[in-house]
């Protein structure tokens, strides 16, 4: 099938002595129906005895240090030196990349959850470009083509919105609010930037991805060094590429704009607000190191606070809920996007 990609997917190879496994340690492993189909051909009890029914469907039981049974001293999967790719599972053969299709078209790309890919990603100083490639229907694919069974020409459509992201004549906000106004024709200019609206908003996001409940005189001394340092440290953190390479990847990574069902705007808002949870998190981090942070460190909290908003239900829960309540072009602009 043809497949839209990144350009960088040429140069990604997996390497575990890069990452010391990473994927391979504390993470749920499914066990598709075929793959477990193949493991019971083979009759070997090493792989056999690993895998349990944790009730939500087949799964590889880990060490009790979390790390996958199959991992060997080399950092190398057991399963595919003695088998061959064929018989690792569906998600594992998968991972990192991470397809969509979308009606006739695939669309490939890297999460940032795995190291290698997030330096080659994030550090690249050219602007992310993509071409189109013929490649086999990988087996671990998400099928989204009915959501987009109604728009034309819907590949298109996020390649506009990726032309946005990267118009490096404007800054990020700008750029934010020019994919706003794609999805809300005719859109006048925003109204000023509400900054105490936009920290209340994020503290609530922070609150519930990291689940703590602040007081009134902790919410407000947060409130107040960070609307006094706020600036200076986004000037800091937009320096170079890095944040334009995160949100072109989430954007296309997540396939946004069609994250939820024929509702463009709202996915555009929610993809924003994540992205501001992000920032605000990142300006926080930085803050409490004293106001300057290496690359190295940079693409550390990226990593993070990334995981956490993924895997703690409250943190995106409240980024969706803050997108719904947003409703309008110039409230939502206002609260979140200073272009002034």
């Amino acid at each position: 099938m043809k497949c839209l990609r990144p350009n960088y997917l040429r140069d990604f190879q997996c390497d575990g002595q890069q990452c010391s496994s990473r994927c391979c340690r504390n993470w749920r492993v499914v066990i598709d129906g075929d793959t477990h189909k193949k493991f019971l051909a083979l009759d070997d009890h090493n792989i056999i005895d690993h895998i349990v029914d944790d009730q939500n469907g087949l799964t590889v039981k880990l060490k009790p240090n979390g790390d996958c049974p199959f991992l060997d001293c080399d950092l190398l999967c057991s399963i595919q030196k003695s088998y061959g790719e064929d018989h690792l599972a569906a998600i594992c053969q998968a991972y990192p990349r991470v397809t969509y299709q979308l009606n006739d078209m695939l669309e490939q790309s890297l999460t940032l959850t795995c190291p290698v890919a997030a330096r080659l990603i994030l550090l690249s100083t050219e602007p992310i470009n993509f071409e189109t490639v013929e490649i086999d229907r990988p087996r671990f694919t998400f099928d989204w083509s009915n959501r987009v069974n109604d728009i034309d020409e819907p590949v298109e459509l996020q390649l506009n919105c990726i032309r946005l992201l990267q118009d490096r004549s404007l800054d990020i906000d700008k750029r934010l609010l020019n994919l706003c106004r794609l999805f809300n024709e005719p859109a006048v200019e925003p109204k000023p930037f509400d900054v105490d609206k936009h920290v209340d908003i994020m503290i609530n996001i922070f609150e519930q991805t990291y689940s703590i409940e602040m007081s009134n005189a902790k919410r407000l001394g947060l409130k107040k060094i960070y609307i006094e340092l706020r600036a200076e440290i986004i000037e800091q953190l937009r320096r170079g590429s890095v944040l334009e390479n995160y949100l072109v990847n989430e954007f296309f990574m997540r396939c946004y704009p069609f994250a939820l069902d024929h509702d463009l705007w709202r996915s555009c808002r929610i993809f924003i607000v994540g992205f501001k949870a992000m920032e605000f998190a990142l300006v926080l981090n930085v803050i409490s190191k004293g106001g300057r942070i290496s690359v190295d460190e940079l693409l550390s909290m990226i990593d993070a606070i990334n995981e956490r908003l993924d895997h703690h239900r409250g943190g995106m829960t409240a980024v969706n809920q803050s997108a719904q309540n947003l409703d309008g072009f110039d409230e939502f602009a206002a609260a979140m996007l200073d272009t002034n």
